[in-house]
């Protein structure tokens, strides 16, 4: 039965030394929610890696859930003037996307035109991939791949490939494989979710040859994902 839950967070950015707190609303199902953050809900434990509470579900294997998450995307021209979108920042969420503060509202598989697919497997270091495609906040439908996506063994820093897709671009953007650095926001990677931020310095587009960066501000999480 969905149920609609407040929910407050606390963090600690390593790189700034500052403790961060906050609230938000969060619209919750039992048979689907899963929090990238430690969070914890009336009755549920949060699944967040580094809190105290955190759980991984059965032998740290994740559940048969739909796949969720969410995304934060930001198209810039970078150093290239043949990208066709200046600046814009694309907020995909459920209705709040992720930044480096909070995870937002995520989107569930299969639910209002979603399409989420994703794995993140290992302990320290991590392999992970994901798909997300959905409306963004101005109802623009909006695709992310990442592959070849690395988590090194301090679990803060790695790398993966990027493809996005907007109507903007209108076309596909890729980065070079491993182009793109990847930032994991308060230790929250394990078996089967991840939130992190990504960052391309480039990415271009094959069939027009046009260029863009992702900007830093770029952040994902993905949940309930494969994680064997």
């Amino acid at each position: 039965m969905p149920m609609n839950r407040a929910w407050c967070f606390s963090l600690l950015l390593v790189s700034g030394g500052t403790a961060l707190e906050g609230c938000s609303d969060a619209n919750v199902t039992d048979d689907t929610s899963d929090y990238a953050g430690g969070h914890a809900a009336a009755g549920h434990a949060g699944s967040g890696v580094g809190g105290a509470n955190s759980v991984a579900g059965a032998a740290g294997h994740p559940t048969s859930r739909p796949a969720q998450g969410n995304l934060t995307l930001s198209i810039q021209s970078g150093t290239s003037m043949s990208c066709p979108v200046p600046g814009k920042v694309y907020v995909v969420g459920d209705p709040k996307g992720p930044n480096m503060v909070t995870p937002g509202d995520r989107l569930i598989d299969g639910v209002n035109g979603a399409s989420i697919q994703c794995s993140v497997r290992g302990t320290g270091p991590y392999t992970f991939s994901g798909t997300i495609s959905a409306s963004s906040s101005e109802d623009a439908t909006v695709e992310a791949t990442i592959t070849n996506g690395v988590v090194n063994a301090d679990k803060l820093t790695g790398s993966a490939t990027l493809s996005v897709l907007t109507p903007d671009l209108g076309s596909t953007f890729s980065s070079e494989s491993g182009g793109c650095a990847v930032n994991v926001i308060a230790e929250n990677i394990k078996p089967g979710s991840v939130w992190a931020s990504i960052s391309c310095p480039s990415v271009t587009s094959p069939s027009t040859g046009n260029a863009c960066a992702v900007g830093s501000i770029s952040t994902f999480v993905l949940e309930n994902c494969d994680g064997l």
